[in-house]
């Protein structure tokens, strides 16, 4: 279901409320039957003034349709079929009038209240229900987005050309002075060049109004785009720069269009007496007739051969006639072509003319200027120049202005197919009608079709529509022309011809043309005037000032509230001071064209009395919004400012010494630069020298040295919005202007800064910021696996050399070039710019190896093996470049050195010894069994004759059983081990052979080779036998020979005693055995001490165990006093070789 608004009834009190008249009854208590709904402020009824109420007129231009509920459209409509939930919006009108009031007033501050009549509640009585709430403003604030502004600078374009370098009294900022005028660029000329200087230095400021009045929008982002009141173009919120008393306006944000204008000299604004667009307004036709399709075409005139004397020229009251001539091309295309002028020539003053041709040629008429050549009036064809056709031409002037004031534009017929009151002339309309509110539709059942919406005012009373009692509120749109017209009051009809007025003038159809036009207009009317037909109309003309508009703020996100405008300043945009740099050019913002010189004019409303316009430091941005309502319901003002200010940089970098080759974080910290607060900006490297042994040089491409140093990225960039803070990372080169750098060279880095604090502005003065850092020099170490080498060695070098870690992002190498080598020698030969690569990224740590090859010789003294002269090793070149390439030839006592030069001049170096060693031969076990395995084991590191393989070569092994042995191949353990093993597989009845070698239990087994590479004081045709021995047999550890058990005193009959008196003859014994399968020789010691540890007794004997033989040797002793004693027990080889052959045994004796 639906419910709509009732409007236009005869029963009052239902007008703009939701309901029904047609069935409605007056109840007892006053109300009707028909009421559903209403909207109250303030517990009064919103609805529509009557028509002759006072208050309906001023508020129409206020609301629009929107007079009462009925005029906003709305209705309720149920949700869903049967749901019973019924809703409904509307806009809340700007203003309304209470009943009886004579103006409008503003809704903010009231209460609205929605009254609903449910006419059968649960209890099945009338009741009335409602909800309310407060229509509140807000109080709007102003902000800047800082409260410290850099002072913005120009470009040398801007001031007089110079060959200077520096500013000069320039408000520009230069790269480094280091970087000017580079042979064989486009740099080379004197002057500040491109490339030469910081592009633009405007100022970005984003001004923000915190007024949530102006979210309306349910969804989506508003806009603030509304003048303020009294002007037709002029935003809430002006720019101004202030400097004591003296203050410019820039400009005004938030105005319903943007629009080109001066910077306005001084706090008072005014208009600049000329007609723009949009500044008339009410035009009203007084004398019908005007024509946009009076077409003038200056290509149309002419008479092939005789003058004609139709022609007349017309300046506003101003008639004279003239005689045209035709010089050229068909048409009138020069002043000069009009001649014989008849009429008031010495009326017409410098300004617009028209010119008509009559017939019998084609009537036309076109827009011309008339310049005065110094006489008085118009005398000669030449004064008239600008010949140009015109459409709807109309001339714009004041009462008493000179027509040469006047201004000129162009009306144009519209046809929008809009209704106006002057274009409805009513046909019928029936009695009874109820004045108010009406709807016009091209349908009489105004179901279907385009609508307008009018107020009617019955002046008469005689209660139907007549012609001029119609004011249209909206003219709608889409109606033809001529069509029949309707206004439907509940079945009461008015008809109207509607025709779309083609001959005079209204508000939207007037081009002023050029916009500004005309001179000296003050606010008033104006009388607009078409020559070509006659028609006259009248307009209001309200003089903007003559300031910038920057256009509509933009809301910063859906329902923010926040509306933001972005406003650039210039250097030039300041109060005039002596103290600013002379401009000659000055960016137009009047509308004028961007030409080579622009005047101050241009930019500002007049030219400075002395000094020049700019923004020094110290001065003072401020921005004022005008709130049109605030919380209190009145009009409120609220500022914000900031100062200018000019801050000292800084320039820092990560570390203060560096690695050649690796990267330093480069910091300038430069507030100054901040000049857009919302991105981050980036300046030229160039801004910045290098100052060193090795060069002078811009850190940018000024010098051509930009690639030295590798800039990521290509310039300073900000590290976030607004942080002044600009990064770069640069590398230390090796090498600039072909000069390399050394280590531990210093490094001056200066960055000029053109805008210091105390400076008036940016080019005033200068200040040198310096940063000193060093190229490291933390020296290198030369290490050698060894101390002491063979000749055949595998040398492992390890350098440790920070300083060459050039990437710590990559692995480096060193010593393959003359400017860092390495020299690998030893006495007889050498390998020179020898390569070493770091051992992994970010070390520091270099690695290689180098082989010795030693020279000819017979390292194994075997003729049958190696080459045909029997040598093993023959001497070959010293190859390689690195870093595992590298042979060596090397002798037998000789020395191996490392050198490293690692800076200019300094080197370090490494070294050891190459030596011959003799050998050894081991066997791994003293003995080994009659049918077991033997290895044996040769030392010789001077037979790793090749450190990357495994080497072999042949000893001599024999026995006492088979004294001829055999050749046992020995080989090394590992690559470049020089241990040499072999085994030997023994027999007790094969012959021997191969590696096998036939023993005997007992017999000794020899393992022998000839060591041909002998120290000094040996020489190379020495010779030396090394050789080693093992036994055949059952081998016992020496302390299990014949160990010694069970030891007891007894007495002479073997009986076991457990004390001995004093003089009694005792025996010490103890078990002893043979574990061996061979004869033991022994000899049995018994020690006797006292308490206090003094021997009073030694005795021993001596003899034989056989194999396997146990035996219980027995000494005697007399004690001589009581006391306590200990007996030690001892078994040896014998008294003359004391090798145990038992673990030694103690007896406590106790002698009473």
């Amino acid at each position: 279901d639906i419910y709509t608004v009732v409007t236009a009834s005869a029963i009052t009190s239902l007008n703009d409320v939701v309901g029904d008249d047609a069935n409605s009854i007056a109840l007892s208590t006053g109300d009707q039957l028909g009421r559903l709904l209403d909207v109250t402020f303030d517990d009064l009824l919103w609805t529509t003034p009557a028509a002759t109420s006072a208050c309906l007129a001023p508020l129409i231009p206020l609301v629009g349709t929107d007079t009462g509920l009925g005029g906003t459209g709305f209705s309720l409509i149920e949700t869903n079929k049967a749901s019973g939930v019924f809703t409904g919006d509307f806009a809340v009108p700007l203003a309304w009038c209470r009943p009886g009031a004579t103006a409008p007033e503003s809704v903010t501050g009231l209460d609205i209240e929605v009254n609903y009549v449910d006419f059968r509640d649960a209890s099945g009585e009338i009741i009335e229900v409602g909800d309310g709430a407060g229509i509140r403003a807000n109080t709007g604030s102003v902000s800047l987005d800082r409260t410290v502004y850099p002072v913005p600078f120009g470009v040398p374009s801007d001031f007089t050309v110079s060959s200077d370098t520096t500013p000069k009294g320039r408000s520009v900022f230069p790269i480094h002075q280091t970087g000017m005028n580079t042979l064989s660029t486009p740099r080379a000329p004197t002057g500040l060049q491109s490339g030469e200087f910081l592009g633009s230095g405007d100022l970005i400021v984003h001004v923000r109004v915190n007024d949530p009045d102006f979210d309306i929008s349910a969804s989506g982002e508003d806009k603030i785009a509304q003048a303020v009141a009294g002007t037709a173009n002029v935003g809430p919120v002006k720019i101004s720069v202030l400097r004591g008393s003296d203050t410019v306006v820039l400009g005004f944000a938030g105005s319903p269009v943007e629009a080109t204008g001066p910077i306005n000299v001084g706090n008072t604004l005014v208009g600049n007496g000329r007609v723009d667009n949009g500044e008339i307004t009410g035009i009203t036709t007084t004398t019908p007739g005007f024509s946009g399709s009076v077409t003038g075409d200056p290509s149309v005139f002419g008479v092939p051969t005789t003058p004609f004397a139709g022609i007349t020229i017309t300046q506003g009251p101003n008639v004279v006639t003239a005689i045209f001539t035709n010089t050229g091309v068909t048409g009138l295309d020069s002043g000069s072509e009009l001649s014989a002028f008849v009429g008031p020539t010495g009326a017409f003053v410098n300004g617009p003319i028209t010119i008509s041709q009559a017939a019998p040629n084609t009537v036309t008429t076109v827009s011309a200027t008339f310049t005065n050549d110094g006489t008085p009036g118009l005398g000669s064809g030449s004064e008239i120049t600008s010949i140009a056709p015109t459409v709807g031409n109309v001339i714009i002037c004041q009462s008493g202005m000179p027509p040469a004031n006047c201004a000129t534009g162009t009306f144009v017929n519209l046809g929008t197919g809009a209704v106006s009151s002057d274009e409805l002339v009513t046909i019928n309309a029936d009695n009874a009608m109820i004045p108010g509110a009406v709807v016009i539709d091209d349908d009489p059942t105004a179901t279907v079709g385009n609508s307008a919406t009018a107020t009617w005012n019955d002046l008469n009373g005689d209660t139907n529509i007549d012609n001029n009692e119609l004011t249209i509120v909206s003219g709608g749109a889409g109606f033809t022309s001529p069509d029949t017209l309707y206004v439907n009051q509940l079945g009461k009809i008015a008809s109207f011809t509607f025709t779309d007025s083609v001959n005079t003038i209204e508000d939207g159809e007037l081009t002023v043309s050029p916009s500004p036009s005309g001179i000296g207009f003050v606010n008033g009317q104006v009388s607009i005037t078409q020559a070509a037909t006659g028609g006259i109309a009248t307009g209001t003309f309200i003089d903007d000032p003559t300031a910038r508009q920057f256009g509509p703020m933009e809301e910063i996100a859906p329902d923010a509230g926040i509306f933001e405008s972005d406003i650039v300043i210039r250097y030039t945009d300041g109060p005039a001071n002596s103290l600013c740099p002379d401009t000659v050019d000055f960016a137009p913002i009047n509308g004028a064209a961007d030409v080579a010189v622009n005047p101050v004019t241009d930019r500002f409303t007049k030219a400075a009395t002395s000094g020049d316009y700019c923004i020094v430091q110290g001065d003072i941005l401020q921005v004022e919004y005008t709130d049109p309502i605030d919380a209190s319901g009145d009009e409120n003002t609220v500022t914000d400012s900031a100062a200018f200010d000019l801050r000292n940089g800084v320039l820092q970098s990560d570390k203060s010494v560096y690695i050649i080759g690796s990267d330093m974080i480069l910091t300038l910290i430069e507030p100054d630069f901040d000049l857009d607060n919302d991105q981050a900006e980036t300046y030229d490297l160039d801004l910045i020298e290098w100052d060193s042994d090795a060069a002078t040089v811009t850190m940018g491409d000024a010098d051509s040295q930009g690639a030295a140093f590798d800039p990521e990225p290509f310039n300073f960039r900000e590290t976030g919005d607004s942080t002044g803070i600009f990064q770069i990372v640069i590398e230390i080169p090796q090498e600039l202007d072909g000069d390399r750098l050394e280590r531990g060279e210093e490094a001056q880095l200066e960055y000029s800064d053109w805008g210091p604090s105390g400076s008036d502005f940016v080019g005033d003065e200068d200040e040198d910021v310096n940063l000193t850092v060093f190229t490291s020099n933390f020296g290198a170490t030369v290490e050698l696996d060894q101390k002491v080498y063979t000749w055949t060695d595998k040398v492992y070098i390890t350098i440790v050399a920070p300083d060459h870690n050039f990437d710590s992002n990559l692995i480096d190498d060193i010593g393959n070039t003359d400017v860092d080598p390495i020299k690998v020698s030893t006495r007889s030969d050498d390998i020179d710019n020898y390569k070493l690569v770091e051992t992994g990224t970010d070390t520091g740590i270099f690695t290689g190896e180098v082989i010795l090859t030693g020279f000819t010789h017979n390292a194994d003294g075997d003729p049958t093996t190696g080459d045909a002269n029997g040598n093993d090793v023959i001497s070959i070149p010293s190859t390689g470049n690195g870093p595992t390439n590298g042979l060596l030839s090397a002798d037998d006592d000789d020395g191996i050195t490392v050198s490293f030069e690692f800076s200019e001049d300094e080197t370090i170096v490494g070294s050891a010894l190459i030596r011959w060693n003799i050998g050894e031969t081991q066997w791994l076990e003293a003995s080994y069994p009659a049918s077991g395995t033997g290895v044996v084991r040769i030392i010789d590191p001077d037979l790793n004759l090749d450190p990357e393989a495994v080497d072999n070569f042949n000893v001599d092994v024999w026995s006492d059983s088979d004294a001829g042995g055999i050749d046992l191949t020995v080989t090394e353990t590992n690559e470049a081990t020089g241990i040499f093993e072999g085994t030997v597989f023994f027999t007790v009845v094969d012959e021997s052979s191969g590696h096998r070698l036939r023993v005997a239990e007992g017999d000794t087994v020899t393992a022998e080779y000839a060591d041909n590479t002998l120290p000094n004081p040996y020489t190379t045709g020495d010779e030396l036998d090394i050789s080693a021995t093992a036994l055949i047999g059952t081998i016992v550890p020496p302390l299990e020979r014949a160990p010694i058990s069970a030891c007891r005193v007894v007495d002479a009959f073997a009986n076991t005693l457990t004390s001995v008196s004093v003089d009694q003859q005792a025996q010490i014994t103890c078990d002893i055995a043979n574990g061996q399968d061979r004869d033991q020789a022994f000899a049995y010691l018994i020690q006797v001490q006292d308490g206090d540890g003094v021997t009073v007794s030694l005795a021993w004997i001596t003899g034989t165990l056989t194999p396997g033989q146990s035996f219980s040797p027995a000494l005697s002793w007399i004690p001589a006093e009581a006391g306590a004693y200990v007996a030690t027990a001892f078994v040896w080889e014998s008294v003359d070789n004391p090798t145990a052959l038992s673990p030694t045994v103690e007896t406590a004796i106790t002698v009473k």
